[in-house]
């Protein structure tokens, strides 16, 4: 068979889809306040598709649909509030929804209404130099946080506060950081110091009418990063601080608990594995782990969690 034809790969070219550019000549537009929401929902989570954003919606407005949404979005990407992420063209047939980012006109009117965002950043950038993996990756966070909005709601006597919502809520040194959210430790290793850093996917904290709070550091498995790598350097890391009490200092959290969202349970035996390689089986109760098999199902408040000792934990057991 005659194979000179062929052409590599590397020289494919993909053509930008109609869907991700804007139209030469906007439709005429006004704000409204569901704009102004869809917006904050599209910065708090930095991506989000527009089923998401429906069904987001449809949480605090069941009578939102899935039509005026979708009308609303493609008319805040028309006027620049909101990006399409150009890599999301690679395959988007695996999203059945196209994917918006914060656009630059978006952030500085997030600004002015007094949101926890930087208008002088390059969003436009920030949004094309997203890859397809970061983009899945953030858009399953995103998934998982609305579950959480939506098992809130149903219950009615806890709220779910996480990123730039929760950030009002820490200590005064640490909101002067870059980072807030990133926990720096170091461990010591045959006689040698060796600095350690973990930033959660999410924080969150879930917090009842009695004022009950119970915190969580989110973090979604893809299943792409090696248990006795990654992930146990993570283990080590959350470990470490809690030893250290970093997270009272730096969060102002009296406690916590890692909730790690990994596609199976098989992948979960193993995860426990390595936790338990590091803690020796202690600290049992502070690394809890589900599927999105179980999340879907139940909900993130349901009794879905695993921990080392026992299976279908609730993250608000006793409360």
């Amino acid at each position: 068979m005659n194979h000179g034809t062929l052409k590599p790969m590397l020289t494919t070219h993909f053509s930008r889809p109609k869907r991700l550019s804007r139209p030469q000549t906007p439709p005429p537009f006004r704000l409204t306040d569901r704009d102004v929401a869809l917006l904050q929902a599209v910065a708090r989570w930095r991506f989000a598709t527009s089923d998401q954003l429906v069904r987001y919606m449809r949480i605090s407005d069941p009578d939102a649909s899935e039509q005026n949404v979708t009308r609303r979005l493609m008319a805040l990407f028309a006027h620049r509030y909101l990006d399409r992420p150009s890599n999301q063209h690679v395959q988007l047939q695996a999203f059945s929804h196209l994917v918006y980012g914060i656009g630059r006109k978006g952030a500085n009117l997030l600004a002015e209404l007094g949101e926890d965002i930087d208008p002088r950043l390059k969003w436009a950038t920030k949004n094309r130099r997203a890859s397809n993996a970061w983009l899945l990756h953030a858009l399953g966070v995103t998934e998982a946080m609305i579950l959480f909005e939506a098992a809130c709601a149903m219950r009615g006597d806890v709220a779910v506060r996480d990123g730039g919502s929760l950030v009002g809520d820490l200590p005064e040194h640490t909101r002067k950081l870059r980072d807030p959210m990133r926990l720096r430790v170091s461990i010591t290793d045959k006689g040698k110091k060796i600095p350690l850093s973990v930033v959660p996917d999410r924080l969150l904290s879930l917090t009842l009418t009695n004022e009950r709070r119970f915190n969580f550091a989110l973090e979604l498995d893809t299943g792409s990063m090696s248990v006795t790598g990654r992930f146990a350097r993570k283990i080590t890391a959350y470990v470490a601080a809690f030893r250290e009490e970093r997270h009272r200092e730096q969060w102002g959290f009296q406690g916590f608990r890692v909730a790690t969202v990994t596609p199976s349970e098989k992948r979960i035996m193993n995860m426990l594995a390595a936790q338990n390689a590091i803690t020796s089986g202690r600290l049992a109760g502070m690394f809890i782990y589900t599927t999105p098999q179980r999340l879907n199902a139940h909900g993130p408040l349901g009794p879905i969690w695993i921990t080392s000792e026992r299976d279908d934990v609730s993250l608000l057991e006793g409360a």
